[in-house]
């Protein structure tokens, strides 16, 4: 009994070498039935798999403090996937060095079976609880008795219950798979996000993830704030770039911050991806990675998103929320335009008479984010998205697979007695006494598109943006004659000429000022999104009329009557 106890300290973290240290015949054929195996299983299905399977495993293995022997062929897909096996009980046995061969050989293990699942085109439905396993396993390889990280040195007996997956450790990773096993598995690689330096929460925790590539502080600032108000949840944003200001608010709010390198984004053409559709490919993999340290997950919009509530008290049971504009598809060009590029017309006229659901706000219980993950990914990456692909086009995918009833643990609320105010919309949400309120007269919990109602912007502004975010200066050469200010919508609904000025993009307020000078009565103008949005203004609203909107610039000439 001793002997097989210290089975694992044979192997030197080379478990295929277990039995076969002096014997290179032995070690041959050992790895060719490992081979044969795989094969078989490959072209007889799990079906196959498990017949073989229960051969080959003793009934000492059924036992509940068995220890796992580290026989290749031993690992297969009825071992890691049997309802009745209960892994908890399992327990690992060696050097620190040992263990993590036996992890690596599960990972690459679990890359074979994926892959066979795969070609049988039963890859979501096989492989999830496989994966929810063999994580139980990719483990952080700690002392059963302190929690310690082992060194290389010290012999444990470790119960995999005990094991956290490996994310905190300072001295130990999982290998990683090669490219080649990747791409087979999962298609193109879009994981352009160092997560090494997230350390995860030790107990277990709820999570909020969001891209804010390219967003004004302000943003952020509401976003944060707002959320902070009533969740001490883990908060992780993925970002190309952190302003000062912002670094120093997110050590002051314990905001988590993982940097994106858009260069090293695969496939190539990704790297023209909008952060709108980039976002679900880093989302998912940080979950997959992380996802046993949370409870539950929401996936939201950082630019313009605001909370009134906690949102994790809308999960009530295990499950995904997602949540209707409550207009038809059919109603909206936007959306039948990002369905029909990428799924044709045939899904639009399927779906027209469906809800509008959004795509900014979805949250759920781990596994089932997950999987709702894995479904927008698994679109995004599928040969041809790049053809379609444009800001917004995620939505329709959303749309497409919420509506086709795939999702495990599906609820959709509607924008009228929900608790999501999606603004973009305009049904079902009332703004008084500085809350926004459906029709159930019931706060929102969580208010979406807070920006296309300037009053609910500025009240989310004035409660948890802390700086002033405008600036006032005086144009030069071509714009000597106006006055500009940033991040301000002045004259919102007033002064609109007949026309919209459309000639070639704008990319800066100053190339607005010649344009306004050649438009009869334009004394004033908006620029937003490379756009001049001209204006016959004649005397300054009060600031009480003026509204913050990060992006903006308003500039009027000096013969504009009031001084702000």
């Amino acid at each position: 009994m001793k002997k097989k106890e210290n089975l694992l300290s044979a192997t030197n973290a080379r478990p295929s070498k277990m039995f076969c240290r002096n014997n290179f015949v032995c070690l041959s054929l050992i790895s060719l039935a490992f081979l044969l195996t795989m094969v078989a299983i490959s072209y007889k299905g799990s079906k196959g798999a498990k017949s073989q399977a229960s051969s080959l495993m003793s009934q000492d293995n059924d036992a509940p403090d068995s220890k796992i022997e580290l026989v290749p062929y031993r690992l297969t897909p009825d071992y890691l996937s049997t309802p009745a096996r209960d892994l908890s009980k399992d327990k690992v046995a060696g050097t620190y060095e040992e263990i993590a061969g036996f992890v690596e050989l599960l990972e690459q293990m679990h890359t074979r079976l994926a892959t066979v699942h795969a070609l049988e085109m039963k890859f979501q439905a096989d492989t999830q609880d496989i994966k929810r396993r063999l994580d139980m396993i990719l483990v952080e390889i700690k002392t059963s008795n302190g929690g310690v990280p082992a060194a290389p040195s010290v012999s444990a007996a470790l119960s995999v219950s005990q094991l956290k997956k490996v994310a905190s450790s300072d001295t130990f990773a999982p290998p990683a798979l090669d490219e080649k096993k990747k791409s087979a598995v999962t298609g193109p690689s879009l994981i352009p996000v160092e997560t090494e330096g997230f350390v995860p929460p030790v107990d277990k925790a709820n999570l909020v993830m969001g891209m804010a590539d390219n967003i004004h502080d302000a943003n952020v600032c509401v976003f944060v704030e707002s959320l902070r108000q009533f969740s001490d949840c883990v908060i992780v944003l993925f970002m190309d770039a952190v302003s000062p200001r912002l670094k120093a608010k997110f050590q002051e709010r314990n905001v988590r911050v993982l940097p994106v390198n858009r260069e090293k984004l695969d496939p190539a053409t990704s790297k023209k991806y909008h952060p709108s559709t980039t976002r679900w490919i880093l989302m998912q993999n940080f979950l997959k990675r992380y996802g046993q340290h949370f409870n539950k997950v929401l996936v939201a919009d950082v630019r313009d998103t605001g909370f009134q509530s906690d949102p994790f008290n809308i999960v009530n049971e295990g499950g995904l929320w997602t949540f209707s504009e409550s207009m038809s598809i059919m109603g909206d060009d936007w959306n039948k335009g990002w369905i029909r590029d990428c799924f044709g017309q045939l899904k639009v006229d399927e779906l027209s008479s469906k809800d509008i659901i959004c795509s900014g706000i979805s949250l759920g219980t781990t596994m089932h984010v997950q999987a709702y993950l894995d479904a927008m990914s698994n679109e995004i990456l599928r040969p041809g998205f790049s053809t379609c692909e444009r800001n917004g086009v995620d939505q329709g995918i959303h749309n497409v697979i919420v509506h086709q009833g795939s999702l495990p643990g599906l609820h959709i609320l509607d924008q009228y007695n929900g608790p999501v105010a999606h603004l973009q919309s305009k049904t079902g949400m009332t703004f008084a006494n500085d809350v926004v309120m459906n029709s159930n007269n019931e706060r929102a919990v969580i208010v979406h598109q807070y920006d296309r109602d300037v009053y609910v912007m500025r009240q989310f502004f004035r409660q948890f943006v802390t700086f002033d975010i405008h600036q006032m200066s005086r144009g030069t050469g071509d714009c000597a004659s106006y006055t500009f200010k940033t991040n301000v919508e002045m004259f919102k609904g007033v002064g609109d000429l007949f026309l919209m000025d459309t000639q070639s993009p704008a990319n800066t307020p100053e190339e607005c000022c010649k344009r306004c000078d050649m438009t009869q009565s334009c004394s004033a103008f908006t620029h937003e999104k490379k756009t001049c949005w001209l204006k016959d203004i004649r005397t300054l609203p009060p600031p009480s009329d003026q509204f913050p909107s990060p992006g903006l610039t308003a500039a009027w000439r000096f013969t504009v009557q009031t001084v702000i």
